[in-house]
């Protein structure tokens, strides 16, 4: 047998390649793909069979092989889908005998009556097939209905926040939201994880799923770190064409991506910036709050750094993992991520501390200096007298 990924010859009954991946990880990637498919199409005993054989090459200790295990029970009680192809099908002559007309012979009526209901009973038939079957054609319907709960979210999102400070306010927002969280989505895909459209929650923000689990800490890492860098791109792409266009609405979108997707990098809680650090150990974690510790005092608000501080119990367990773990990855896979990292919320910090002037401007324009003055005081250090003028604008 030999590794999926680096082609080295790999021992019987060994799940994890020197180059520190799964030696079978492609292998598991596409039974993975066919035991969806075959859930889909209703064939749960095939689904069953194909989870089973992706087990095999799993560590059993792993995340991934027990959700795979907890798959294959509910499967076990799950019956089959109706399948229209497999519908009986009916012969469409009736052979009957001649029928004699005399009205002494009851036996004739008898037959004629029961040709009737034959011919009745097969049109039937025919039609509910054809009923069927053009529903079955029509499946791409229903799976469209799955975007109605994310369209339905994103209207009241939008309606809540326009009730509060406006349209223009409240379309900036969705708008630099609904990028990030595609940014995940995107990653979802690229990883072979599948993806949920986005769910909106006003006063929370939105979330995106993934349809199956990471395999490793750095899936999660890229993943996590997919809805800022996507995110950035769309803030930076706003912030441009504001300028171009000069027009103020488009300028505040991408002012309000650059706060939205710096503050996500934070690594605390339910934020992108904790999924990140999955993918630091402890010299990398060094090396990326070095870097943003010295973009904190060059911009003027050196305390921001302290939020590096919550990485530090998840950079802790990555010392020591177990062989075959969830944690347990090459360090020439972690370097990418971590550089990402470092230099994408630094970038943030230096683009949020430049665009000072231009949100005191927009502030002055559109009449939100006081409204979001909490937003700008979560970022700058600025003195009492400066306060009043250096307000976020982003909303």
């Amino acid at each position: 047998m030999t590794c999926d990924f680096c082609g080295a010859a790999v021992a019987p009954r060994i799940l994890v390649c020197g180059c520190g991946r799964l030696a079978y990880g492609k292998r598991i990637a596409t039974l993975a793909a066919k035991a969806e498919g075959y859930e889909e199409a209703g064939a749960t005993g095939l689904a069953r069979s194909a989870w089973q054989e992706a087990l095999q090459y799993l560590p059993p200790e792993t995340s991934q092989a027990q959700q795979i295990r907890e798959r294959v029970d509910g499967l076990a009680s799950t019956p089959p889908k109706f399948d229209v192809t497999a519908a009986p099908t009916i012969p469409t002559k009736v052979n009957a005998s001649p029928v004699s007309t005399s009205k002494t012979d009851p036996s004739a009526k008898k037959k004629g009556v029961a040709g009737v209901l034959g011919a009745i009973g097969i049109g039937l038939v025919k039609f509910g097939k054809l009923f069927l079957a053009f529903f079955w054609k029509l499946k791409f319907l229903l799976k469209a209905t799955k975007f109605i709960p994310s369209i339905l979210s994103m209207g009241v999102y939008f309606w809540v926040y326009a009730s509060y400070w406006g349209w223009p306010f409240a379309a900036s927002i969705v708008a630099m939201i609904w990028i990030h969280e595609m940014g995940h989505v995107l990653m979802f895909l690229v990883f072979g994880m599948g993806a949920e459209a986005p769910m909106f929650i006003p006063f929370f923000g939105a979330y995106a799923r993934s349809k199956a689990a990471p395999r490793d800490a750095i899936e999660e890492a890229w993943t996590s770190l997919g809805g800022p860098l996507v995110g950035a791109v769309g803030a930076f792409g706003a912030l441009g064409l504001g300028e171009w266009l000069d027009n103020d609405l488009v300028r505040s979108a991408g002012l309000w991506g650059v706060v939205i997707n710096l503050a996500n990098l934070i690594p605390f809680w339910i934020l992108d910036g904790l999924g990140a650090a999955r993918a630091l150990d402890l010299p990398l974690w060094v090396g990326v709050t070095g870097l943003f510790t010295a973009t904190a005092f060059y911009t003027g608000m050196p305390w921001l750094a302290l939020v590096c501080l919550f990485a530090l119990p998840q950079v802790w367990r990555n010392r020591h993992p177990l062989p075959g773990s969830f944690d347990d990855v090459a360090w020439s896979r972690r370097l990418p991520p971590a550089l990402v990292t470092g230099a994408l919320a630094s970038g943030l910090l230096l683009t949020y501390s430049a665009l000072t002037p231009t949100r005191e401007r927009i502030l002055h324009r559109t009449g939100h200096a006081n409204d979001v003055a909490a937003v700008d005081s979560t970022f700058d250090s600025t003195t009492p007298d400066d306060s009043a003028t250096d307000n976020d604008d982003d909303r």
